[in-house]
């Protein structure tokens, strides 16, 4: 597969173009993996993690158990692997996004959405104080501070997110609406 240079190049290009195709592959696994029984799937996951994956149902840790007994031990112990991941994809997501106020923004959202569905996914269900401290401040935040750490000491081209309030006119605001749409340029092929 040929794919053209992406918006990336920095550390260098050959890395984004190295996660490119193994985000590929794993989309490709995916598709493939929607055509398989459940019970494959399975054995294919417990063949691949015996202990963990082997069992009949996995054990799930309850999050929202005595919300009101608040300690220091507690909070520890609440820092588990989904942490890491917060903190981790929080991480990516502002070498992504490059600004400060959008990821904060998204990340206030989703701790909201899972608020409002934790009716639906059991996995949702956390305190309070769970929710707005160590998810969004502390793993959230810090993720996002470290992330667009990286991007200052690596020097990384800065995004000004245009803001749909700075146009002036109605038609110059639909118009920014419907080019929203659209590539952002135009390739020209020629198939002869």
């Amino acid at each position: 597969m040929v794919f053209p240079n992406g918006p990336f190049i920095r550390p260098h290009p050959i890395i984004w173009r190295i996660v490119f195709g193994l985000s590929v592959m794993y989309v490709l696994l995916l598709q493939f993996t929607l055509f398989q029984t459940y019970d494959n799937v399975k054995s294919a996951l417990t063949w691949l993690d015996p202990e963990g994956l082997g069992m009949k149902k996995l054990k799930e840790k309850e999050y929202a158990v005595d919300c009101w007994n608040v300690s220091l031990e507690r909070i520890w112990s609440y820092m588990d692997i989904f942490a890491v991941g917060h903190f981790l994809g929080w991480a990516m997501k502002a070498l992504l996004i490059r600004h400060s106020i959008i990821c904060w923004y998204i990340s206030i959202s989703w701790e909201l959405t899972e608020v409002l569905f934790a009716h639906l996914l059991p996995n949702f269900q956390e305190c309070w104080w769970d929710a707005i401290f160590l998810d969004v401040i502390i793993c959230n935040g810090l993720g996002i501070w470290f992330g667009l750490l990286v991007c200052r000491l690596l020097e990384m081209r800065t995004f000004h997110w245009e803001s749909i309030k700075n146009i002036r006119t109605t038609r110059g605001k639909f118009k920014r609406a419907v080019l929203q749409f659209t590539p952002e340029s135009w390739i020209k092929v020629d198939c002869k």
